[in-house]
């Protein structure tokens, strides 16, 4: 289905609006306006959180796509897709994925346009619920990555408040 003159122009302004957020927020960022694409670097409270934003035209969303900065061993991939699956058991907006081939670890969003314009109120919910999301699970899941422990004790012991900070500290390293 060809894309209409409407969907590009609504496309545009959603874009405009986020690069404006951005700029509002003085956030330091690329953008590709042929491609409606932006791209930054925001610090977590531990692991830096890149994040790709890609407005589609065509699909009438906004997609917010962030590569978490680890690859998962191959003998732990098992119990960081347990990990990952306990975690958007709780989400509303947003999940994890992990690519079990390759051991890659992604959060991904979606704000959907057709037929509206979304306000920058509601582009602010979207960028700083993923980057809050993704601070919140980025170490737990690079802690799973890098033990022996099974996914259930490390969330176990995460919900207890066990995990100290020496044992967070060693892997962050």
């Amino acid at each position: 289905m060809a894309v209409t003159l409407k969907q590009k122009r609504l496309a545009k302004d959603v874009f405009k609006s986020l690069c404006e957020l951005f700029d509002e927020n003085k956030f330091k960022y690329t953008k590709d306006k042929d491609r409606l694409c932006v791209d930054l670097v925001m610090q977590g409270d531990d692991i830096p959180i890149g994040l790709s934003i890609i407005v589609s035209s065509e699909l009438q969303v906004a997609l917010l796509v962030s590569h978490l900065p680890f690859i998962v061993p191959q003998d732990r991939r098992a119990a960081m897709a347990v990990a990952a699956n306990e975690a958007n058991s709780y989400m509303i907006d947003g999940s994890f994925e992990m690519n079990y081939l390759t051991g890659e670890v992604n959060f991904r969003m979606t704000a959907h346009f057709e037929n509206s314009m979304i306000s920058k109120d509601l582009l602010r919910y979207f960028v700083f619920t993923a980057c809050k999301t993704i601070d919140m699970y980025n170490d737990k899941f690079l802690f799973v990555t890098k033990n022996d422990m099974t996914a259930e004790q490390v969330i176990a012991r995460y919900e207890k408040g066990t995990i100290t900070e020496a044992e967070m500290n060693y892997i962050l390293e």
